[in-house]
């Protein structure tokens, strides 16, 4: 199935441009011209990916991703702006990639490529069955140690998880340890909802 891109490009030569690019590499695309329309057109679904332009009428790019960037759509940007300080706000905004205007068709595909696949193999499901995992460990893995808070809030986002899959019973604390996985059966989650547990 070809994946759908939404490209969102003001200038309509290089929109077209794109799109041309998208084709020869049998992706399904289509253009919005402002950050508003592409805001609606993202809410109607259905996309696999979104090429943003960083400068665009009425609302900016990084002002499109601070509203779409909980949807779960990658996004990669489009910019003539090659500031350092700007890439860096790109992507701790939570693009995937940013591409600097002039490009070339294959630089953008090859691009597009890796994102696609890096963000398939994210969401793929995992599985896993009796195990016990620590507060430390969850931390460690979700905030890579950088984590200043108290750990009161992963125990909050166990519950939520605990209720979301209805794991009553099933997935219970361990006091002072962490948590643990009742049944020696395996769960499969659903990608919207998977945990990974790496050991």
């Amino acid at each position: 199935m070809a994946c759908n891109i939404l490209i969102v490009e003001d200038d309509a030569h290089i929109a077209k441009y794109i799109q041309a690019c998208l084709d020869v590499g049998n992706y399904k695309s289509e253009i919005c011209g402002d950050g508003l329309s592409a805001l609606e057109e993202i809410g109607r679904g259905g996309w696999d990916l979104i090429l943003l332009d960083v400068m665009l009428p009425g609302m900016n790019g990084f002002e499109v991703m601070d509203r779409v960037k909980g949807c779960g759509i990658p996004v990669i940007y489009l910019t003539a702006v090659c500031d350092v300080a700007e890439k860096v706000r790109g992507l701790k905004s939570g693009a995937e990639d940013y591409i600097v205007k002039p490009f070339e068709a294959l630089e953008l595909l090859a691009r597009i490529e890796l994102v696609l696949k890096r963000c398939r193999k994210s969401e793929s499901p995992y599985v896993y069955g009796d195990i016990v995992v620590s507060r430390e460990r969850l931390l460690s893995a979700v905030w890579n140690y950088s984590f200043e808070g108290q750990t009161r809030t992963v125990d909050t986002h166990v519950q939520q998880v605990r209720k979301k899959l209805q794991l009553q019973g099933l997935l219970v604390t361990v006091p002072p340890y962490g948590y643990k996985l009742l049944k020696k059966k395996f769960w499969l989650l659903p990608a919207a909802s998977a945990v990974k547990f790496t050991g």
